[in-house]
């Protein structure tokens, strides 16, 4: 399989670098020894223990009553370190330059989560007072929704401390249409190969595809070819059913019409062969961003 073939299921699936932050962590870390970069293992386990069992608690009990909660999380996690670095910009309502923050950003648009991180942030201050950096908090939201959407739990390095500037204008995340080269030279300024691109879109197995994102390769792909012809014609069709065009939906029904990435198990972060999601047209390869 060629490099093009290979990024036929990447396209968009950029947001599954969190799975990459979250999961891929050398073993070596998780010892309790430095990652180099000041973070470790443990970093609270004096000044405030208890930390990481409060989130888990909260995030736990939050899952019970939403089932979809942990690809919000990740997504939510994955959103503030593409940015500039896991330092909880995503979380700023506003800073002190007034300008329009990341969570304003479109790309930012169909984010959820923020009142739990919150919840978690109120809880954590009754515990241990300006200790705990949001950053951090977000981080082990993040690695519990990965454990309640069915992998192991792995340890996380903390010592992440918070930015206190954010900016819409600072997000430059590929969307759907972002051309192959450079969503490669985006994911490589970061230090990620193509190689794991491909080994991350094919753990992208929870999350909904918004049609929003994907509707104008079913009705408007080109001026003289309305569907584009890469999407299977019976595929087409089974999408057309949740996804009309778009002016035949009010604008808020239309914005919130959502197609499941993995309809057979999607609430478990599974990973089926490769093969698989390309043979039954994925999700994947025609735009998701893995929003709940």
């Amino acid at each position: 399989m060629d490099i093009m073939d290979r990024l036929m299921i990447t396209t968009a699936t950029f947001f599954t670098l969190c799975i990459f932050i979250t999961i891929i962590v050398p073993w070596s870390e998780a010892a309790g020894q430095s990652t180099g970069n000041g973070l470790h293992v443990g970093f609270y386990s004096r000044s405030c223990p208890n930390v990481e069992k409060i989130v888990a608690d909260i995030v736990s009990k939050a899952h019970q009553d939403d089932l979809k909660l942990p690809a919000a999380l990740i997504r939510i996690f994955s959103h503030d370190c593409l940015v500039k670095g896991c330092d909880a910009s995503i979380l700023l309502d506003a800073t002190a330059s007034h300008e329009p923050v990341e969570k304003q950003g479109q790309a930012s648009e169909m984010l959820r989560g923020y009142e739990l991180i919150d919840e978690i942030k109120d809880r954590v201050e009754q515990e241990c007072p300006q200790t705990v950096s949001c950053a951090d908090i977000l981080a082990f939201a993040a690695r519990e929704a990965v454990f309640l959407a069915g992998l192991p739990r792995h340890m996380v390095p903390a010592g992440r401390r918070d930015s206190r500037t954010s900016r819409a204008s600072d997000i430059t995340i590929p969307n759907p249409t972002t051309p192959f080269d450079e969503i490669i030279d985006y994911f490589s300024r970061r230090g990620i190969t193509i190689d794991e691109m491909v080994v991350l879109s094919g753990a992208h197995s929870i999350g909904v595809a918004h049609c929003s994102f994907f509707d104008y390769r079913l009705y408007t792909f080109k001026k003289d070819q309305p569907q584009d012809p890469a999407i299977n014609a019976s595929y087409a069709s089974e999408l057309s059913k949740t996804c009309p065009k778009p002016n035949t939906l009010n604008p808020a029904e239309a914005k919130q019409r959502a197609v499941e990435l993995d309809p057979t198990t999607p609430l478990v972060l599974d990973n089926p062969p490769l093969p698989e999601p390309v043979a039954r047209e994925s999700l994947a390869s025609v735009g998701s961003d893995n929003g709940y």
